[in-house]
């Protein structure tokens, strides 16, 4: 509904879009029970994802909202290839590109090729606009996640300008989560699941405790915590 209003008031607008794309995206996490720590937990549970198949008329929306969208960002650039909006929807159009061909269809070199282009995006917004924090996101994400391929994939993808950085990737991750405007919540649970991976149990449970009362109908952040509770529970039994 904000961004159907949001649309009416500037037309030229790609955000508007962008945060349709973005509602109907997590729609499909959460019905496919995807964003989830476990998943994301170690390479061998991500490596090892099943391939996912969207709801078809999600996927229309989809594609259909970020299709409008890179066509009124591209106007704006065309006008002005510094217009800071256009440069923040291209960098979400194209990371959102990614995790949809990563996430969803497991085509991992399609993805890294559009990180890499969200990323150039972000680096040129974050040039002319350093509190653009939301373009860390992309920044940060294509850090982490070219840090964990094989080190002959490393390599190729550094010989193409993009690096790995898992320290790096976190830390502007981090950013985004204490200062992003749009992402903050989504850069945050994505620190969660490094804290989880990390075994940084107390710090994951604050994020998510903090998360929980910002959202308290959205049940994710509680099956987090459900799960956090188990865990250590586990651990409790098991030194004793």
């Amino acid at each position: 509904k904000a961004a159907d209003e949001a649309k009416a008031v500037a037309q030229d607008d790609p955000l508007p879009y962008v945060a349709q794309a973005w509602v109907v995206f997590f729609r499909e996490l959460d019905r496919l029970h995807i964003l989830r720590s476990e998943l994301f937990a170690t390479d061998d549970s991500y490596n090892s994802r099943d391939a996912y198949t969207w709801d078809a008329g999600n996927k229309k929306s989809f594609d259909t909202s970020l299709d409008q969208a890179e066509k009124l960002a591209q106007d704006r650039l065309n006008r002005n290839r510094n217009d800071s909006r256009a440069l923040l929807a291209l960098s979400l159009i194209n990371g959102l590109h990614g995790d949809d061909f990563g996430i969803f269809t497991k085509k991992d070199l399609k993805a890294i090729s559009y990180i890499k282009t969200a990323t150039t995006y972000a680096e040129k917004l974050l040039a002319q606009s350093p509190d653009s924090y939301d373009a860390y996101v992309a920044t940060g994400m294509g850090k982490v996640i070219v840090a964990r391929k094989s080190a002959p994939v490393r390599w190729v993808l550094r010989l193409g300008g993009l690096k790995g950085d898992e320290g790096e990737g976190v830390k502007e991750l981090t950013l985004a989560a204490d200062r992003a405007h749009y992402l903050a919540p989504f850069a945050r649970l994505l620190v969660v699941f490094e804290d989880v991976r990390f075994k940084r149990t107390d710090d994951a449970r604050r994020k998510l405790e903090a998360l929980h009362q910002q959202f308290p109908n959205n049940h994710l952040f509680q099956d987090e915590l459900d799960k956090l509770g188990r865990t250590s529970a586990a651990l409790v039994r098991q030194g004793n």
